[in-house]
């Protein structure tokens, strides 16, 4: 699909960022107090782009489907399946012994974390731009990025980088919103009344 028209302004990518990044700070404190040690996370940058230009990296997902004012928007927090062991080692405070487990931690820390963050930022996201959603349930994918955020259909995604700081340790991680170019429309046009209220 091509972006064509579908064009967030630069102020608008700004503003859904700083918004994100708002929820996102509440995320980092449940975090910290689960695991009793300091933990940030920050969104630096915003890019939207089609699912067609993704990159087939192997990568493991969560996915939770909201719906509401902008229609049906799929929400993905993604980690590089190198970046799951070091995350699930901080969640779990090295209690990771033996290979057999490493699979069955990574999926409860990235449920973990992408149920603090989605909930965090959706929260706050709805709050400001005076949209209600409601979603299903997160489900767990991984296989490469492409097809996994496509579902073999094309769209329009949203790509948010994400930085999880633990100690002296960063993991990059992403947050993608997959919909299709209608839902765009919607979500600028209401970022546009948000901006006059400001």
């Amino acid at each position: 699909m091509s972006l064509g028209n579908i064009h967030l302004t630069d102020l608008q990518k700004d503003a859904l960022t700083e918004l994100f990044n708002m929820g996102i700070g509440a995320a980092a404190d449940s975090l910290s107090k689960m695991v009793n040690s300091e933990i940030q996370l920050s969104i630096p940058k915003l890019i939207v782009s089609s699912t067609a230009n993704l990159p087939s990296q192997p990568i493991i997902a969560t996915r939770q489907i909201f719906y509401g004012r902008f229609r049906h928007l799929n929400y993905f927090v993604i980690f590089p399946r190198k970046n799951i062991y070091p995350l699930a080692k901080h969640l779990f405070q090295n209690n990771i012994t033996i290979d057999e487990e490493i699979g069955q931690f990574e999926k409860e820390a990235i449920l973990e974390t992408s149920n603090l963050i989605l909930n965090s930022c959706l929260g706050t996201v709805s709050r400001q731009l005076q949209s209600e959603f409601r979603s299903d349930k997160p489900v767990i994918l991984s296989g490469l990025l492409n097809n996994v955020l496509s579902g073999g259909e094309d769209g329009i995604c949203i790509k948010m980088q994400l930085h999880f700081q633990a100690e002296n340790e960063t993991i990059h991680g992403e947050i993608y919103i997959h919909t299709s170019s209608e839902s765009i429309k919607a979500l600028q046009n209401t970022l546009i009344q948000f901006l006059a209220r400001i």
